[in-house]
């Protein structure tokens, strides 16, 4: 019976007073400090540590916390109370692959923060206080493929933010408060960027420098923005891309130009819904001849224009989504100045415009985000 219980204390220890060994895991809850001596040593053979603090009292993280965690594959601090990341928290990990620290009010981080991480693949540090990123924060990261920085108070992020990330094949800066942004100037590899998430910011013009060598870019959601403006040529740095996300934007035309002249020869899904449009030219879906499915309700369609723009989805086998709740009649799908009027005129009507959008804001209704995914 002693044989079991000395085993029993061995795999399942108390570290500290707030912190618990169980085989090759570390659980700490309610700490308020964290150090290097916290663990005592024994982190040889951990695999994974969790440190949450649900009574949100401030949790300090002090230098080299983790300096003894060569084993560590995976580091979990959510709804902690961190103020600040002091230069060298996190280094020399040579195992780790995870680093989840969201939910936990971080406004700071001191360079480098994150340093000699060789295995390192993902960060996790959505849902903090973050208003800048200063240069040099991450440093030799030759694997990063997934940062997330969503759900922070990023205004903009400066030239070389995110240097020294040869592989990051994944950005999250939704839900932020960016106003601009040239992308290549924040990455030092933009080449190898396939995701980029820029949904729920205030962007307000797209700038044809804005996705500048974003060559290998598959994935863009621009959603949920200001955006009233994109340049012309401003889709010739993203030849590969497959989903254009534009929807609930101020757009009042997208004339094709802003695509290449030799067309976009990958894009299958285009979210257009919910903005200002009330006619596309001709020559936009000529420059999207792979095109398989398009969100177009909630703009204030020219209704002759918009039978011209069904017949090309048609001739075209082009699907439509997320026009459910217009189709059933519980919101006009389109205007007109003239009844008598069957040809579209390409010309924006503010008064008509504006008449369909405040309807729709003093009656709004709620589209499942399963009807617009397409």
């Amino acid at each position: 019976m002693w044989l079991q219980i000395l085993f029993f204390v061995l795999l399942h220890g108390k570290i500290s007073c707030d912190c618990i060994k169980k085989i090759n895991k570390i659980f700490c809850n309610e700490t308020t400090f964290v150090s290097g001596d916290i663990f005592n040593g024994t982190l040889d053979n951990i695999n994974y540590i969790e440190i949450i603090n649900r009574s949100r009292k401030p949790l300090t993280i002090t230098k080299d916390s983790f300096k003894n965690g060569t084993d560590l594959k995976t580091i979990l601090m959510k709804e902690n109370k961190i103020r600040k990341l002091y230069a060298y928290t996190f280094r020399d990990l040579r195992n780790l692959e995870s680093l989840y620290l969201y939910l936990n009010d971080i406004s700071d981080m001191y360079p480098p923060t994150f340093v000699n991480l060789s295995s390192l693949k993902t960060i996790y540090l959505n849902e903090n206080k973050l208003s800048f990123i200063r240069e040099g924060t991450f440093e030799d990261l030759p694997n990063l493929s997934q940062l997330d920085l969503s759900h922070n108070q990023l205004t903009e992020l400066g030239d070389k933010a995110l240097n020294n990330l040869p592989n990051l094949t994944k950005l999250k800066l939704n839900n932020n408060k960016i106003r601009a942004i040239f992308v290549h100037k924040i990455l030092s590899h933009p080449k190898k960027l396939k995701i980029l998430w820029l949904h729920n910011n205030t962007l307000t013009v797209l700038s044809n420098f804005a996705l500048e060598n974003l060559s290998n870019l598959k994935i863009l959601n621009l959603g949920f923005n200001n955006i009233s403006t994109i340049e012309e040529g401003t889709f010739n740095q993203t030849p590969q891309l497959n989903v254009l996300v534009l929807t609930h934007n101020k757009l009042k035309e997208i004339s094709g130009n802003e695509f290449p002249r030799r067309g976009m020869d990958f894009l299958e899904r285009l979210y257009i819904d919910h903005n200002y449009l009330m006619y596309l030219q001709s020559k936009f879906f000529i420059r999207l001849s792979s095109l398989k499915s398009v969100t177009l309700m909630g703009n204030p369609w020219f209704c002759p224009c918009l039978e011209d723009i069904y017949k090309t989805l048609r001739d075209n086998d082009i699907k439509e989504k997320c026009q459910q709740r217009y189709m059933t009649g519980e919101r006009p799908i389109c205007v007109n100045d003239n009844v008598e009027n069957k040809v579209c005129t390409f010309h924006y009507d503010p008064i008509l415009s504006r008449k369909y959008i405040n309807y729709f804001i003093h009656f709004p209704i709620v589209i499942p985000i399963s009807e617009c995914l397409i």
